[in-house]
């Protein structure tokens, strides 16, 4: 009887610990296939922050439509054109002239006259008026338009109006200045009571 207990086979203890060890690894097989989804479907930048090429984009379009919005922070030449909301202002000549008998200035002064051009680019009626324009001459001085010039080959002065969206118009307007000053800058306002204005170095 002895004999016969001692023959029996001993029962392999491994069976658990190798189904354990399976189910071990199926777990964290699921975990990281579950991750590596959430990482696909999940784009980067979608948690609500906005990451570092996001903010400097905006950024600088931020600046950008600044720089577009504010004409009055440009200065510009004969010839160029100053955008103001879709009305389109150009400087298309200036010449300087004396007096004759007729129009009379103060000692050591002459004319200048400048040749303005106004298109209206927007979709709505817009207004104009010479009175919108000054001169600053080299020593500072600032002074309104001369007003009705008589003088000949001046050309239709520029007078006060209303353009229809695509309309355009253009005029002169006159100014007394020192003679030989060539430091010269036609300054508009868009709006008489800002001191914001557009700049145009005329020499």
């Amino acid at each position: 009887m002895s004999e016969q207990n001692e023959q029996q086979p001993k029962k392999k203890k491994g069976g658990a610990l190798k189904w354990t060890g399976i189910g071990c690894f199926g777990i964290v097989a699921l975990l990281i296939l579950l991750g590596g989804c959430v990482a696909l479907i999940t784009p980067s930048g979608d948690d609500g922050t906005e990451s570092s090429d996001d903010v400097a984009g905006s950024e600088e379009t931020s600046v950008e439509e600044t720089e577009e919005a504010a004409p009055e922070d440009q200065e510009y030449a004969v010839g160029d054109t100053a955008d103001i909301d879709g009305k389109q202002i150009t400087i298309s000549n200036v010449e300087k002239r004396q007096a004759d008998e007729f129009e009379v200035v103060k000692d050591g002064y002459e004319f200048v006259i400048v040749n303005i051009e106004i298109v209206n680019g927007s979709d709505e009626e817009i207004n104009y008026n010479p009175l919108n324009f000054e001169l600053q001459d080299g020593n500072g001085n600032i002074t309104d338009s001369f007003g009705v010039l008589s003088l000949d080959g001046v050309g239709e002065q520029l007078n006060s109006g209303a353009l229809a969206a695509g309309g355009n118009v253009s005029g002169t307007v006159a100014f007394e200045v020192p003679q030989g000053d060539e430091d010269l800058t036609l300054r508009y306002k868009d709006n008489m009571l800002s001191n914001d204005t557009i700049d145009f170095n005329l020499y």
